[in-house]
C-alpha cells in the first residue's frame, strides 16, 4: 500500500527548487585560522560569501560564550570587559588591540542576514611571543623617531633664534648719497675763489 503525498504548491515547489539548484549555497562563512605577533594590533572578520540579502547584525563572542561585541550597520556595542581592548572596525569586524598570548583561541561570529537567516563563523587566533629581532626592529624604530624629533626640535630652535635677532637688529643707516646739483656748487665756489685771487690788487701807497 503505498502512502499517500499531497501535491507540491507552487511556492514550495519553488523552495525545493532552489535548494536542489545550489542557489543558497553562496550563503556560507569561512573558518579563518590567524597568527598574530604579541603587542600588535589584529583585526577579525566574518568573511561572509553572500548572494543576495542584507546583513544586519554581527555578534562576536569567545566561542566559550563570552560576549565581545555586537553591530547593527549604523552603530555597535563593545562589552565592558574588553572596553579599551577591542575597537569596531568597517565591514563588521573587531581590532583587538595590542594583542596578549592568552587572547589565542577561537571566535564566534553569528551573522543575521535578510531574508536568509542566520549564520554562524568561527577563527581561531594563535597570539605568537615576540622574537629577539622583532625587538631589535622596534628599538631602532623608536630610535630613528626619537632621532627625528630631536633634529626637527634643534632646527626649529635655531629659525627661531636667527628671526628673534633679526627682528632686535637695528637696520643700517644708508650713507647719503650728494647730489649732483651740491657737487656743481662746490665746484662753482671753487671757481669764484679763484679768480678772486687772481684779480685781487693792492691799494696803493
Amino acid at each position: 500500500m503505498s502512502r499517500y503525498r499531497p501535491p507540491l504548491s507552487a511556492p514550495l515547489l519553488c523552495c525545493y527548487l532552489l535548494r536542489l539548484t545550489g542557489v543558497f549555497s553562496g550563503l556560507s562563512l569561512h573558518p579563518q585560522n590567524i597568527t598574530a605577533t604579541e603587542g600588535r594590533d589584529v583585526t577579525l572578520r566574518c568573511e561572509v560569501s553572500l548572494d543576495g540579502g542584507v546583513v544586519t547584525q554581527v555578534n562576536w563572542q569567545l566561542c566559550n560564550n563570552v560576549d565581545i561585541a555586537s553591530q547593527v550597520p549604523d552603530k555597535g556595542h563593545v562589552a565592558s570587559e574588553y572596553e579599551g581592548r577591542v575597537t569596531l572596525e568597517d565591514r563588521f569586524g573587531i581590532k583587538l588591540l595590542r594583542a596578549r598570548r592568552n587572547d589565542s583561541g577561537a571566535y564566534c561570529c553569528t551573522v543575521n542576514i535578510f531574508p536568509h537567516g542566520r549564520l554562524d563563523g568561527k577563527i581561531f587566533l594563535q597570539v605568537t611571543a615576540q622574537t629577539r629581532w622583532d625587538s631589535y626592529i622596534w628599538a631602532v624604530l623608536a630610535a630613528l623617531t626619537l632621532l627625528a624629533s630631536g633634529t626637527a626640535a634643534a632646527l626649529y630652535h635655531m629659525k627661531k633664534s636667527r628671526w628673534s635677532q633679526n627682528a632686535t637688529t637695528p637696520a643700517a643707516a644708508p650713507n647719503p648719497i650728494p647730489s649732483a646739483a651740491g657737487e656743481e656748487e662746490e665746484e662753482d665756489a671753487g671757481v669764484v675763489e679763484y679768480f678772486n685771487i687772481l684779480m685781487y690788487r693792492p691799494p696803493p701807497i
